[in-house]
Parts: C-alpha cells; sequence; structure tokens
C-alpha cells in the first residue's frame, strides 16, 4: 500500500458517495508505518462504521503499532463522525 494507492482507494469511495477516515502512524523520517481505516458506505445507518484494513509494514510488525493506529482511528472517529455508534469489522481466518 502506498500514498498513490490509498488515494485512488478513497476516490473510488468517494464516487461512491461514501466516506472514509484513515489514521496513519508516521515516523519522524516520513515512512508510514501502520495505518487503520473507518469507511461509511452511501445508503448505510449514519450510526454504523465499517473498521477495513489495518495495515503494518512489514518489519515493523508484532510491536503494538496496528493496536495503536487502531486505537487513534477510534479516537478521531468520535470527534469526525460524532453519529457513529457502532463499529463492525472481520478478520481474516489466518491473522
Amino acid at each position: 500500500w502506498d500514498a498513490r494507492r490509498l488515494a485512488d482507494a478513497a476516490a473510488r469511495l468517494r464516487d461512491r458517495g461514501g466516506r472514509q477516515l484513515m489514521a496513519l502512524l508516521i515516523y519522524p523520517a516520513g515512512e508510514a508505518h501502520a495505518l487503520s481505516e473507518f469507511l461509511w458506505h452511501a445508503g448505510s445507518r449514519p450510526d454504523v462504521v465499517e473498521q477495513g484494513a489495518v495495515i503494518v509494514a512489514r518489519g515493523r510488525r508484532h510491536r503494538g503499532l496496528g493496536t495503536a493506529a487502531l486505537a487513534w482511528g477510534l479516537a478521531a472517529l468520535r470527534v469526525a463522525w460524532p453519529d457513529a455508534g457502532r463499529v463492525y469489522s472481520s478478520e481474516a481466518t489466518d491473522d
């Protein structure tokens, strides 16, 4: 996942009337080491949000960065989308 791929995914969601909130953990050198995304799909209930991908850079895994990105994202979600009362998620079987 690079900046271009993330921007393209966000643009596709916007084109369908959805919204996206993304928490990025960026280190001082400017590298993004983890992200957590939240999505609201057009036509969905305004109080229900999907927790999308949580991605941690190879070599940075198993350090709590995914959990930190998720926590920061949930905190930002409360401010950005105050109507959101429920977040749902799915998990890959091998995670």
